[in-house]
């Protein structure tokens, strides 16, 4: 019994020794009977806007003659013939892609259709959908500083940013684009001959690292039209008193900056003397300002005093401004009897200068734009016995909100 056991054992070993020798035999006849043309290892891929650029060298191979470039699952391809390719260098631009991943495969073949080991190379273009998510930059302040031109301030780029171009309207009313484009680590830029009122509209550029293509952003507008001295003939003035319509209050506004285009006030008697060089008024002279609209946002307010020195009456002058009517009639006692200008004063919102005979030109900046449409201009003193006070124009800087 133990024999044939032992017989059963051996011949059953015998078999599979036999078995596997066969198998080997077998892929090794396989192996030793398939032909493998040069792959393509050295290749690699870039990518860019909706379009992917594919470069590796012809092989060393010469009975490799073409290759098969398949994407997208294998449904497109396209045949590659590297005898047109005398350089030595395949460069392959495969373009109207959509933003996903694909798989490039290239396969070698040699002129007898033997196919070679497939080199495959992974890569993701880019469009809006990855514009999307980059954020633009965000503009500072607009204002015009001299001679028309205006500078802008803005953050820095954000995160794969190349630069920031403009377009805004110039003085004939033209929209024109900026030649000069402001680079993602540069914060100002100026526009010349810019137009004061005007919103202008901004668009940067992004790339990732590595790509081939630079894409746009949409045209933003600006959080705020260009700030800058403003044309305010428009806007009503009355005053408690004048001299003549020769000497209207709404010269102040008429843009002209001479003795003979001025506010003049009536006269007015004085209660007392203040630093030997003015006279206290018993009343005070008013001009009452409504710009006509609240959308206006003014930093900045210029007095342009009488051209001559002896006819610059201003002192002690104080300014409120607010959202409602100033009161031209007043007295002494108008910061507590009047509602508009204890409403002013609750606020903080007015200010007082001092002019001395020597200020042709009296500024009044404040440290952001402030939004209002009234303001008074109080003359509580005079250098002038009669009580007068003047103006030769008023000059408001900002802009206003409801601009094209």
């Amino acid at each position: 019994m133990k024999k044939v056991v032992y017989l059963l054992l051996a011949c059953l070993m015998a078999v599979g020794i036999y078995s596997c020798k066969s198998q080997d035999d077998v892929y090794k006849e396989f192996i030793q009977n398939r032909i493998y043309p040069a792959a393509s290892g050295d290749a690699t891929s870039a990518v860019g806007y909706k379009r992917v650029v594919l470069t590796w060298s012809v092989p060393q191979d010469p009975s490799v003659t073409t290759a098969v470039l398949y994407w997208s699952n294998k449904t497109q391809s396209m045949t590659i013939d590297y005898s047109q390719y005398p350089s030595g260098t395949v460069v392959v631009e495969i373009t109207d892609l959509a933003e996903q991943t694909y798989d490039f495969e290239i396969v070698n073949l040699d002129g007898s259709g033997n196919e070679s080991i497939t080199t495959t190379l992974t890569a993701t273009p880019y469009a809006e959908n990855w514009l999307s998510t980059h954020s633009e930059r965000s503009i500072v302040s607009a204002e015009v500083v001299s001679d028309d031109i205006a500078n802008i301030v803005a953050d820095f780029g954000t995160s794969e940013m190349i630069s920031t171009r403009f377009r805004y309207v110039n003085l004939d009313g033209e929209t024109v684009e900026l030649e000069k484009t402001l680079s993602a680590d540069s914060t100002t830029i100026d526009f010349p001959d810019a137009k004061v009122g005007k919103y202008f509209e901004f668009s940067s550029s992004y790339c990732p690292e590595g790509g081939l293509d630079t894409i746009w952003n949409t045209w933003h507008r600006s959080p705020t039209p260009i700030a800058g001295l403003m044309d305010c003939s428009g806007w009503s003035v009355t005053a408690d008193s004048s001299v003549g319509s020769s000497y209207a209050p709404e010269k102040i506004f008429d843009g002209v900056d001479d003795n003979n285009h001025r506010w003049y006030s009536g006269s007015c008697s004085y209660t007392g003397v203040v630093d030997k060089t003015a006279y206290v008024l018993s009343t005070p002279h008013v001009l009452s300002i409504d710009a006509g609209k609240d959308t206006y946002w003014i930093n900045k307010i210029v007095f342009q005093n009488s051209e001559t020195m002896g006819y610059r009456f201003q002192y002690k002058v104080f300014v409120y401004y607010g959202d409602e009517p100033f009161d031209t009639a007043i007295d002494n006692d108008y910061e507590t009897n009047s509602t508009a200008y204890a409403n002013a004063v609750a606020a903080n919102r007015y200010f007082q200068y001092t002019s001395y005979w020597g200020s042709k030109t009296l500024t009044k900046k404040f440290s952001e734009f402030m939004n209002f449409r009234y303001m008074a201009i109080v003359f509580t003193c005079s250098r002038n016995k009669g009580g007068y006070n003047n103006c030769n124009e008023l000059q408001i800087y900002g802009y206003d909100t409801s601009a094209e």
